[in-house]
């Protein structure tokens, strides 16, 4: 998803938008007063906003009226990139460097989750010769069970100038979250969502990587 620098959105900036969905998303449920709160708007400009929210798709009524809870777009739209769109062979190769660097990751010796598919979603596969931006996902195995190795953990954070995890959640988390930054490739046009997210969407999606031979997990 991407906004222009002169987008608006229901009278605020693209920006303030996604600031806006950011704060949104952390609410159990959102108010009229809540959107007031955080975007800093007037009753009228408010009423406009939400309306504008609604019909994009970000926000959903709930049972309860003047109440609304923010949809899987309006998460999206908390991670929506701001620039100029990329023409379809910038698009092109923007993929096939990601290509690359899933093999370059899975034959990377010493880490510990390897890509077994990839795949690409939203306006890349239509037909449109520009695209906000690159829509992937990817799934994996690990290559260890349980909780990982932190020795192998701080050996490949050290090697690679990468920071050590935080908390135990992150140490969880710290393969798939190198591996997407690997892939990513510091690319502000390529976007990536969890692979139980894309298989909850209701769009379609292509496969552009498949694991051939499988490496082995370690003991």
């Amino acid at each position: 998803m991407i906004f222009s620098k002169k987008e608006c959105i229901g009278g605020i900036s693209a920006k303030r938008a996604r600031t806006l969905m950011r704060e949104l998303r952390l609410l159990r449920v959102v108010t009229l007063d809540a959107l007031e709160h955080f975007a800093g708007t007037e009753p009228a400009e408010s009423a406009q906003l939400i309306t504008e929210l609604i019909n994009r798709g970000w926000l959903i009524a709930s049972n309860v009226d003047a109440e609304y809870t923010v949809t899987r777009l309006g998460t999206q739209a908390c991670a929506a990139r701001i620039g100029n769109p990329i023409t379809r062979a910038t698009a092109d190769e923007l993929v096939e460097g990601v290509l690359s660097r899933v093999e370059a990751w899975n034959n990377t010796p010493d880490v510990q989750l390897i890509i077994t598919e990839l795949k690409v979603f939203g306006s890349y596969l239509g037909d449109k010769p520009t695209l906000g931006d690159i829509d992937l996902s990817f799934n994996f195995r690990l290559l260890y069970k349980g909780a990982p190795c932190w020795d192998v953990v701080s050996n490949f954070a050290e090697k690679n100038g990468i920071g050590l995890p935080y908390s135990y959640l992150a140490l969880l988390d710290f393969w798939s979250t190198c591996a997407r930054r690997k892939l990513k490739g510091r690319k502000s046009a390529i976007s990536f969502c969890g692979w139980g997210t894309l298989m909850n969407l209701d769009c379609a999606h292509q496969t552009i990587y498949k694991e051939v031979s499988l490496r082995p997990s370690l003991p």
